[in-house]
């Protein structure tokens, strides 16, 4: 703002003794007749009056920001945490959106629980070294703390405390590098199958309860796959309680279902308790069922099929296949892989067959049907890569862009696996899937891919459920 006044231009000896100045040149006519040295007439354009409150403002928040820190220090702990959220509870998969409803503060079973399964995860994400030693330290803390929470029945029993133990779970399975069958590796839900039986079914009326009991259960179907051992008495238990209370029709549920029924099955051939024909017969009943689901999918969880009008490195047949999301995706992918793992029982028992039974030709058919089965799911899993990785459309400046897009490739590792392992060599699946493992691993910066892509090249018989539980399982599964 500027005061466009006129001020006098008068010399100061006038302005002093209060007379008219005519201002005239080089000396006013008062000053002489007064005999007095005229002092001159000052510049009125230095006397405009200007509002300086904006320079001044500018000048003071310039001054405030020389003395901010350059750069805000975050702690890994913070870090960590605002990783694991993003991942688990509002972004990538959301399998664990109760936290938000239940987090409380620091040194309570729950918040030890999730620094350290919050740091294993930012760990391994980000190849952190010194977050794996924090890990470690604070998992040892927490520990005491949820046993002590699972003395007492009023404590036991709370979501807090069964949250804490699917955490300490998600810590091992991304961290125990050790045989699948270990003690640690399978403790932490089994104690969850013990909390569930006490929690009761009261516990399923409500979102929370039931979120987390459903997690518990394909929590303790998967791991019981993965240790190639029998499923516990109480999970049957735990799905009879949880079927009144979801949606029978979910894809998830039933596969998880399904997922089930192989794991007993596999069970009971370890005990010798069937011969071939009873395994085929078992087998192909599941395989079938796994058939129906896959005809019955809900509408949105159809895909699309494109084609390509020129070949593509990135894709196996030229065509591939579009879904809504990377959960549908994922999902579809278990029903693949499962249903490769259950013709591939058949086809290892046909052959067995062949050479003990009278009616080799049935056995060679079985074992025929079964290996098309497995090459046809493996051509579909392949198909369902190239959205992933045909187009460079994320920005690798974007941090936040490019941990997404790990997160939704690192989901593919396993189904390639199984594809590149199980097709027959009389097609190009287990080249091509080596090559998509290698193209995740450089231009994506999987590390896990490289070595699955090792495996694949060099012991390619390795147990696909070694493999799954060196990738974490369903740690870093959607």
């Amino acid at each position: 703002m500027v005061y466009r006044g006129k001020p006098s231009r008068s010399c100061s000896c006038c302005r002093k003794r209060k007379l008219k100045c005519d201002l005239a040149e080089p000396s006013c006519g008062q000053c002489l007749r007064a005999c007095l040295v005229c002092s001159g007439y000052r510049d009125t354009t230095q006397l405009r009056v200007q509002d300086e409150s904006y320079t001044a403002r500018q000048k003071a928040i310039g001054h405030r920001i020389e003395q901010l820190p350059r750069s805000l220090k975050v702690s890994v702990d913070d870090k960590a945490r605002n990783a694991f959220f993003f991942h688990y509870v509002s972004g990538f998969s959301r399998t664990y959106d109760v936290l938000e409803s239940l987090y409380e503060p620091v040194n309570s079973h729950l918040g030890a629980s999730l620094d350290a399964v919050s740091l294993a995860f930012f760990a391994f994400r980000f190849n952190h070294a010194r977050a794996a030693q924090i890990a470690r330290v604070r998992y040892s803390k927490a520990l005491p703390l949820v046993n002590q929470a699972i003395k007492y029945p009023e404590s036991a029993t709370t979501d807090p405390t069964l949250l804490a133990v699917l955490f300490l779970d998600l810590f091992e399975k991304m961290t125990d590098e050790r045989t699948r069958g270990s003690r640690a590796w399978m403790s932490h839900v089994k104690g969850g199958l013990a909390l569930a039986e006490l929690r009761g079914k009261t516990k399923l009326t409500t979102y929370t309860g039931l979120r987390l009991s459903i997690r518990l259960f394909v929590n303790l179907v998967i791991s019981c796959a993965c240790a190639d051992i029998e499923p516990p008495t109480g999970l049957n238990k735990l799905r009879s309680d949880l079927e009144p209370f979801v949606n029978k029709h979910d894809p998830k549920w039933r596969i998880t279902c399904l997922v089930l029924r192989y794991t007993f099955l596999r069970a009971t051939i370890q005990k010798n308790a069937l011969d071939d024909a009873d395994v085929i017969y078992q087998a192909k009943q599941i395989d079938s069922e796994y058939v129906t689901v896959a005809q019955s999918m809900p509408h949105s969880w159809y895909y699309e099929t494109k084609h390509l009008e020129k070949p593509s490195e990135r894709v196996l047949e030229q065509h591939y296949i579009v879904y809504s999301d990377h959960l549908v995706a994922q999902t579809w992918n278990v029903l693949r892989a499962t249903r490769i793992s259950l013709n591939d029982l058949i086809r290892k028992h046909a052959r067995l067959s062949i050479l003990s039974s009278t009616d080799a030709l049935h056995y060679v058919c079985e074992s025929d049907a079964a290996a098309n089965i497995i090459d046809s799911m493996a051509y579909e899993i392949c198909a369902s890569v190239p959205p992933f990785t045909l187009f460079d459309s994320v920005d690798m400046s974007d941090d936040l862009a490019v941990a997404v897009h790990r997160s939704r490739c690192y989901t593919l590792l396993f189904p390639l696996y199984v594809a590149g392992t199980s097709a027959s060599h009389l097609t190009n699946i287990k080249r091509w899937t080596i090559d998509q493992l290698n193209y995740l691993s450089t231009s994506v910066g999987i590390q896990n891919a490289a070595l699955v892509s090792q495996i694949l090249n060099t012991a390619p018989w390795t147990n696909p459920w070694v493999v799954y539980n060196m990738l974490g399982g369903y740690a870093f599964a959607a």
